[in-house]
């Protein structure tokens, strides 16, 4: 059996992201499985602290943050970089990528099996490119379709899959890593709009590499519901400091968390994409990456 090591990207001054990291960590140790190391890549390690003898706390710093988002200054390339990093130190490990605003809610055998067996992760796939609604996500299509990116060719059926959860199996995550890098730098070259290139390089790439396979049915990401999920995260925090209890207490308020108190998933409003739409058209370059990493 190979190693299986978490990895976790986080930046920003702003407590919440770290939070929510924090409990995505608990939702992992508290599942009994023997996973290699869980690395937190952060430019705030203080508040990982106290999870320092269960985790590697690697600080990463704004000009490190800056020399991974490339010439473009991508956003999001800085994700892509975090995982290359890691292979890099441990190539012979399996690599399970988290956003901040994920937990383990189902059966962490799943996973593992599937890493054990070769196949890639993403959360899940939300369908065929061509299909899908937007304007960033029509642009990537009509930019890409019938064509090759970096060598990848891009399908009619070309899948966009949501990238809170990236799995690369030992072996094959340094080359993998290393295409989908590709084909992220060529299309920021060709000018399309940054926001989903990261997202489209890991859906596009992965499956040319072998099966890939969703895991939305053993990990939730609320991206599109953080307000109530930062809510109840700040409260199971609260409650536990309050009580004045220790590392098993705290393991055990995370087995017995409510996971379906809150909902995972909500319909984003018109009034939200407008705002994205803003970004896309670089009305906020200075967007913290925190948004996305987290």
């Amino acid at each position: 059996m190979s190693k299986i090591n978490i990895l976790y990207l986080t930046f920003g001054k702003e407590g919440g992201v770290h939070w929510q990291a924090c409990f995505s960590i608990l939702s992992f140790l508290s599942a009994g499985w023997d996973f290699g190391e869980i690395v937190v890549m952060t430019d705030r390690p203080d508040a990982y602290a106290f999870l320092k003898d269960r985790i590697k706390i690697v600080t990463i710093d704004q000009a490190k943050l800056t020399e991974w988002g490339g010439v473009t200054q991508n956003l999001f390339r800085p994700k892509i970089k975090a995982l290359e990093a890691c292979a890099t130190s441990a190539a012979d490990a399996a690599w399970l990528y988290l956003d901040a605003d994920t937990f383990l809610f189902g059966d962490c055998g799943y996973l593992v099996s599937a890493l054990e067996n070769g196949h890639f992760l993403m959360h899940k796939c939300e369908g065929v490119l061509a299909k899908l609604k937007g304007k960033t996500l029509r642009q990537l299509y009509l930019r890409t379709k019938a064509r090759k990116v970096a060598g990848i060719e891009i399908r009619d059926d070309a899948a966009m899959w949501n990238a809170g959860v990236i799995g690369l199996p030992a072996g094959q995550s340094l080359e993998s890593i290393a295409k989908v890098l590709a084909v992220c730098d060529q299309l920021c070259s060709e000018g399309i709009r940054p926001r989903l290139i990261e997202q489209f390089s890991f859906s596009v790439t992965l499956p040319c590499q072998g099966q890939l396979l969703p895991c939305e049915r053993q990990i939730g990401h609320y991206w599109s519901n953080k307000p109530e999920w930062e809510q109840a995260i700040s409260a199971f925090f609260t409650d536990f400091l309050l009580s004045g209890g220790d590392d098993e207490d705290l393991k055990k308020r995370v087995q017995n968390f409510d996971f379906q108190q809150v909902p995972i998933a909500k319909k984003v409003r018109k009034t939200k994409q407008r705002l994205m739409a803003l970004l896309d058209n670089g009305f906020r370059d200075e967007l913290d990456f925190v948004k996305r990493s987290g």
